[in-house]
């Protein structure tokens, strides 16, 4: 029996066997994307990138010539372009676009002190900006109504890459150790305001999605960054409460997890959290054997 595009999803992550394997396609970088396009001869069109991405913005014709099952929608986050090709996002983070990548250029929050710092900062976003859910409810809907595919959203943001953005990748480990008190106000501002974003926009979308995509890598290619005993203590606290709320509120939706990373000692921790979807199982990862997992 053939399925449709949300059957096969629906019986995947309901750990049934569809017809085949659901296919998921959502980042192609531009060059690879221009390269590909050609390869499947598809017409030309004007290729763009998304603003803090390097990835390039997929057309309709080249996600059905793959078959995909899967079409997203997301909260309207705002960024900005600055001279000399920076970028300001949300948050008040600076990057830097060098035309192929973009990448953090200043940490706004990298020498903060206090907690009064935290609460002090002047450009925390506005999770309850209505701008953020404008038209979501409507191309959702008519996603749903009018195709057969699965419909996915994205969480607001991650809340640990975020931290990362805001005071940089080192010191975020320092801060666990030498500043555990800065560290968890941080993290819970950060909490505070994606989950409550996502809230918001799973108000206006959970009716008509399979599932809702978060992200927050945790690994290199050999190892988690942290051992599990740090990351329940400065890690899992936050995720699973951002987990949990969501499974509360909206119980129907799946929770995919996007977390890079030989992460295989982690898992449990994922799961004893709520996570229904671990993605990219990438083989090559120490530790990610598929028999294995």
């Amino acid at each position: 029996m053939k399925y449709s595009h949300r059957e096969r999803v629906e019986a995947a992550i309901s750990l049934e066997e569809p017809d085949r394997v659901p296919v998921y396609v959502n980042t192609v970088t531009v060059k690879a994307y221009t390269k590909l396009r050609s390869y499947l001869g598809l017409s030309s069109v004007k290729i763009e990138r998304s603003l803090l991405s390097y990835d390039a913005i997929l057309h309709e014709d080249f996600l059905r010539v793959l078959d995909a099952d899967f079409r997203g929608v997301w909260l309207r986050i705002p960024a900005k372009r600055l001279l000399r090709g920076y970028i300001e996002d949300w948050w008040g983070v600076i990057w830097k676009d060098s035309g192929d990548m973009v990448y953090v250029a200043e940490h706004p929050l990298k020498d903060v002190k206090t907690v009064e710092d935290i609460e002090n900062y002047p450009k925390w976003p506005d999770p309850n900006d209505p701008k953020l859910i404008e038209g979501v409810r409507k191309t959702a809907k008519k996603l749903y109504e009018e195709t057969d595919y699965a419909i996915f959203c994205g969480a607001a943001d991650s809340i640990f890459h975020r931290y990362v953005h805001l005071r940089g990748f080192k010191q975020w480990f320092l801060d666990m150790r030498l500043n555990p008190e800065l560290y968890k106000a941080l993290a819970d501002k950060i909490l505070e305001i994606v989950l409550k974003a996502t809230l918001n926009l799973l108000n206006e979308v959970a009716e008509y999605v399979v599932w809702i995509y978060f992200c927050d890598d945790m690994g290199t290619e050999r190892a988690p960054f942290m051992s599990v005993k740090m990351y329940r203590e400065f890690v899992k606290p936050w995720f699973c409460k951002l987990v949990r709320a969501i499974k509360r509120e909206f119980p129907e939706v799946k929770l995919n997890y996007h977390c890079h990373g030989a992460v295989f000692q982690l898992i449990p921790e994922f799961i004893d959290c709520g996570i229904d979807i671990l993605n990219p199982i990438l083989p090559k990862e120490k530790g990610n054997n598929p028999i294995r997992l």
